[in-house]
């Protein structure tokens, strides 16, 4: 091929090449919002042990926004209720540049409205075995473990992540039916704020907790899950509280209402008691005083014919 044929066919190309890359980015942007949910469904399902839907994603790269709706964690095998938890909107906001970079910038997650279902099964709860499951992932070593037995730091692989601030807010945990009898009402769940995950604690270059998305996820998903739990415990204890008061107080009302019913029955019977007495009293003297006249009627009777036969005589 000579050097003027080679120099026609570079423009086409490179032609042909920003071609392709727009083709690319435009299927990139077409198809984003789907590849996210599925990574995020994907992320949630690794880290819960538990299925993981999402009805909405919606990214906007120029802004940095990202929201997610209708987000949603099954239970385990072995529990009746529908679901575990839901988080109604999950609000994120990012450093647009660092998704071309090794560590992703999110600025901000903001979980609004979650809502949590605890119920109660053979030695655990639901809520109680997914935060078991979350446990695994948390980076954090157990600092009770001797230094040897502590798993060593290694390499993470992939795309790391930085999250400045997350919040949690209008959470609430409901008691299963079943457990409270029908119904229950919901229990507050205790705001939740994080800050500088997957940040340098401390200038060492090696003090870095490096984590990805899997590793972010559950140590948000801990910090709630376990606020939830301590809530269900304290909730509970009021409830308790509250009925064994309701008891007292009830108990309090019937034994006055007792007290009283038999004081007044006392008095009824008392009156009656007089009444009857009274009653008979004059009874007693409308009979003797009837007796009185009939016999003076009888006698007047007898003396007046006797007078009569007198007289004939």
């Amino acid at each position: 091929m000579s050097e003027k044929t080679k120099k026609k066919l570079w423009p086409k190309i490179v032609a042909a090449v920003l071609i392709a890359i727009v083709l690319l980015l435009i299927l990139s942007l077409v198809f984003i919002n789907s590849i996210l949910k599925g990574a995020v469904e994907t992320v949630g399902s690794t880290v819960t042990k538990s299925e993981v839907s999402i009805e909405k994603v919606k990214l906007s790269l120029l802004g940095g926004k990202l929201r997610l709706a209708g987000f949603k964690v099954g239970n385990p095998e072995g529990y009746k209720t529908d679901e575990a938890f839901s988080l109604g909107q999950i609000l994120v906001s990012l450093q647009p540049s660092s998704l071309l970079s090794d560590t992703i910038v999110i600025k901000e997650i903001d979980i609004v409205d979650p809502a949590l279902t605890y119920e109660v099964g053979l030695g655990n709860s639901n809520l109680g075995t997914i935060l078991d499951n979350v446990k695994s992932f948390v980076p954090e070593p157990d600092p009770d473990k001797p230094e040897k037995e502590k798993p060593p730091k290694s390499e993470k692989e992939g795309k790391q992540v930085v999250i400045e601030r997350v919040s949690i807010r209008g959470g609430k945990v409901r008691l299963s039916a079943k457990l409270m009898g029908g119904a229950a009402l919901p229990i507050p769940l205790p705001g939740v704020e994080l800050t500088d995950i997957g940040k340098k604690k401390s200038e060492v270059p090696d003090d870095e907790e490096k984590l990805g998305m899997i590793e972010a996820a559950a140590v948000i998903l801990h910090e709630m899950l376990t606020g939830a739990i301590k809530a269900v415990g304290s909730g509970a204890k009021d409830l308790l509280k509250g009925g064994r008061d309701l008891v007292e107080e009830s108990g309090k009302a019937v034994i006055e209402g007792g007290k009283t019913a038999v004081e007044e029955a006392g008095k009824a019977a008392s009156e009656a008691g007089k009444a009857v007495a009274e009653g008979g009293k004059a009874a007693l003297e409308g009979a003797v005083e009837g007796g009185k006249k009939l016999g003076q009627g009888l006698l007047h009777t007898i003396g007046v014919g006797s007078k009569k036969e007198d007289g004939e005589k």
